[in-house]
């Protein structure tokens, strides 16, 4: 598989959809607290063993890639909020070498990502 190639047919066009009832509510709070990341799940993990940083963002990116709810966004369209299916919705992937950092400053580090 080729770089920015997915699973899905080439004919494949973002859909709109409505929301559901819990993706409403879901908006709604966004919309009364739009900078809360009480709905974002950021996630930084530790690793004891080296690995290759290029295979596993590649490895993420095909989940996103077979997974739509992973592609979907929730553009307002018309006044009224809508989930949108997209072809492709690229990953935001950072790899950091944190061997010298003592923990206090790791987990500093781990909760300026999960609230920025």
């Amino acid at each position: 598989m080729q770089k920015n190639e997915t699973l899905l047919e080439p004919s494949f066009q973002a859909k709109r959809f409505p929301l559901s009832y819990n993706q409403r509510s879901i908006w709604l709070q966004h919309c009364l607290a739009p900078d809360s990341v009480i709905n974002h799940i950021s996630q930084a993990i530790h690793l004891q063993n080296e690995i290759d940083g290029s295979k596993f963002q590649r490895a993420l990116q095909k989940t996103v890639d077979r997974q739509p709810g992973l592609r979907t966004t929730f553009p307002v369209v018309n006044g009224q909020p809508m989930q949108m299916v997209h072809r492709h919705q690229p990953i935001h992937f950072q790899h950091e070498d944190s061997s010298g950092w003592d923990d206090d400053f790791l987990h500093k580090r781990m909760a300026e990502e999960a609230n920025r």
